[in-house]
């Protein structure tokens, strides 16, 4: 269901406008699509409604009850993206403690190894202990500011619940601004996490003396996000197909993959079975789903977006000036779409970010400023409503609120690479972490809420890792599904879905 959007006026007993009020969202977005609500403005709307707020029987006019009902709907919209990004945090905290955790074990397994050695190897074993002393205090830290960030934001939104559940109608207007700007600014009080790990290492043949102080060493490493294969396949149907294009989880076992830029598209299952083909006619370069379930198609060749029934028949074509290439639904029913003047970059060619209303076509905005972009590739939009835009060609993601105000520019890490950062598909998971792929670096990015570095997405095994490789080298598209499960395609056409919680 497309959520409910309404503009009204109240007039007084001369036909004068006297209030107004808008209510952006009646209800947190699918999270399959990654969505999530604009900020709430106060304008006004004119409608009816047959079932009221029982104040409206008290003297209080069926418009503000109206107008209140909104306003609680919409608190409590942002009280569930809150809800999530405290599940994050403890994603987050199990994730700090775990790695501790195994610190100290891998630790105390080379002290032992180590005290066999007592009088060779005093002095290793307390350069060892400040190691893991320094470690310890350092991922310590970083767990305190996890717990602290969690007590203040369970604070917050059980400050504001507790104060809805006290307003009435005639209040909650005008105390739900401030009470929705408390629950938004809850994503600043994230706090930034450690983007590099050590890797203890003891190495296992025994020397002199004099050599025995290298026989124990630490390496930096960026951190590492550990994920489990849960399948890997390509359908004997595409066995001749090269690069998934882009895909689209749309359920939590099936998935509408493109290859090779069409025109044909094809659902898939988590086995590898080949469900439906259909001929969309056109070239197509990404696919999504609307509110409604139904598919849209970018189509390179002919300007143009493609909306589909439910017999996969077009019902809808928004004409474009320039070549639309990603693109995603907001929670208002409008599409955020990339814009270039040719699939293939040359100088001096034009670009832009629209913002389209579903409806009736219109360009509703464009966002940011073109020389931002060098190429925009592919978006995602976030649980809080932020719009994340890749641009390989410029090497960044660009992240910016609802109202198209850049907020960040995610440049890649500082080291941990070897090549450049070449940024394709992106996605949003249900805790507002963003997953990026780097086709160049055959890895995928994992950033926060605010667009900051967490780590990489790497195997947990040598053994998890050579099985993975053909699934996961040079990546290009990349989806999520309702279970939570990341969907990666890459140049070679096969499909990797991984466990990463």
């Amino acid at each position: 269901m497309r959520p409910f959007r309404a503009d009204s006026k109240t007039v007084d007993s001369n036909g004068n406008n006297i209030s107004t009020f808008q209510s952006s969202r009646t209800g947190l977005q699918p999270l399959r699509s990654g969505k999530s609500p604009p900020a709430i403005n106060l304008l006004h709307e004119s409608t009816t409604r047959n079932a009221l707020p029982r104040e409206a029987q008290n003297g209080v006019s069926a418009q503000s009850c109206y107008i209140a009902e909104k306003c609680k709907q919409d608190l409590q919209s942002e009280i569930e993206v809150a809800k999530r990004y405290v599940q994050y945090l403890n994603y987050i905290h199990r994730d700090l403690t775990s790695y501790l955790d195994k610190t100290e074990i891998n630790i105390a397994q080379i002290k032992q190894e180590i005290e066999s050695q007592a009088e060779l190897l005093d002095s290793t074993e307390r350069d060892i202990d400040e190691e893991r002393k320094r470690e310890t205090n350092r991922i310590n830290e970083r767990i305190l500011a996890v717990e602290n960030a969690l007590k203040k934001i369970n604070d917050e939104v059980d400050i504001v619940t507790n104060t809805l559940e006290s307003l009435n109608s005639t209040t909650v207007i005008d105390e739900a601004p401030a009470l929705l700007k408390k629950l938004r600014n809850i994503v600043n009080l994230l706090p930034l996490l450690p983007s590099d790990r050590y890797i203890y290492t003891l190495l296992p043949t025994w020397r002199s003396a004099a050599e025995n102080e290298r026989i124990f060493d630490s390496v930096h490493v960026p951190w590492r996000v550990e994920v489990k294969r849960i399948a890997s396949f390509k359908p004997k149907e595409c066995a001749s197909d090269r690069f998934v294009t882009s895909l689209c989880p749309v359920s939590e076992s099936e998935a509408w993959v493109v290859w090779h830029w069409g025109p044909q598209i094809h659902l898939v299952n988590k086995d590898g079975e080949l469900k439906k083909t259909v001929d969309t006619g056109c070239k197509v370069d990404d696919i999504s789903v609307d509110f409604d379930g139904n598919l849209v198609l970018s189509c390179f060749e002919t300007k143009c977006l493609k909306r589909l029934d439910e017999n996969y028949e077009v019902k809808q074509v928004i004409q474009l000036e320039l070549v639309p290439r990603g693109f995603r639904f907001t929670s208002l029913d409008e599409i955020v779409v990339c814009c270039v003047q040719n699939i293939h970059h040359r100088n001096g060619d034009t670009c832009s970010l629209l913002k389209i209303n579903a409806e009736n076509d219109n360009v509703v905005s464009e966002i940011g400023d073109p020389t931002q972009f060098i190429q925009p590739w592919r978006i995602a939009i976030n649980i809080n409503g932020d719009i994340c835009v890749s641009d390989r060609n410029k090497g960044t993601v660009s992240i910016f609120d609802p109202r198209g105000k850049l907020k960040t520019t995610y440049c890649g890490p500082k080291d941990g690479t070897r090549h450049a950062f070449a940024p394709h598909a992106l996605c949003c998971d249900s805790f507002g972490q963003i997953f990026v792929v780097d086709y160049s670096n055959h890895t995928v990015h994992v950033l926060d809420p605010l667009g900051r570095f967490r780590g990489f997405m790497i195997m947990d095994t040598e053994l998890e890792k050579r099985a993975i490789f053909m699934g996961t080298s040079s990546p290009f598209s990349i989806g999520i599904d309702k279970m939570g499960h990341l969907w990666v395609g890459n140049k070679y056409g096969y499909i990797t879905i991984l466990k990463y919680v």
